[in-house]
């Protein structure tokens, strides 16, 4: 993984913390480059696992695309957050790959 990628998405953790607030439980990193040869080319998602109800997720969504909006205005990253809660995480790990970067948990346990 590219560690500019890796250190921009560190940038806007504090958003991701600023949006959530004591919710945000996880956030991991995922990204697969579309081309072996150029790194610059590459799919991110985000993984960003809460600790609230799935209506209450929805909330949030417009604020969320506007964070993603700037990573890909200010420096050309085109992100794909998933977002779950605990009831969700199955999924969401087994959607995750090998090629992952936990770049933030919360030191408590998933509540809900």
């Amino acid at each position: 993984m590219s560690e500019n990628i890796q250190s921009i998405i560190m940038m806007y953790l504090s958003s991701f913390k600023k949006l959530y607030g004591r919710h945000l439980r996880k956030v991991v990193l995922q990204c697969t480059h579309r081309d072996e040869e150029s790194a610059d080319e590459a799919d991110v998602t985000v993984f960003i696992l809460l600790d609230m109800p799935d209506e209450k997720i929805e909330q949030y969504s417009e604020s969320l695309s506007v964070i993603c909006t700037d990573l890909l205005i200010e420096h050309s990253i085109w992100v794909n957050p998933v977002v779950k809660n605990k009831k969700q995480i199955g999924f969401a790990e087994t959607t995750m790959s090998n090629e992952q970067t936990v770049v933030y948990e919360a030191d408590e346990k998933y509540y809900i």
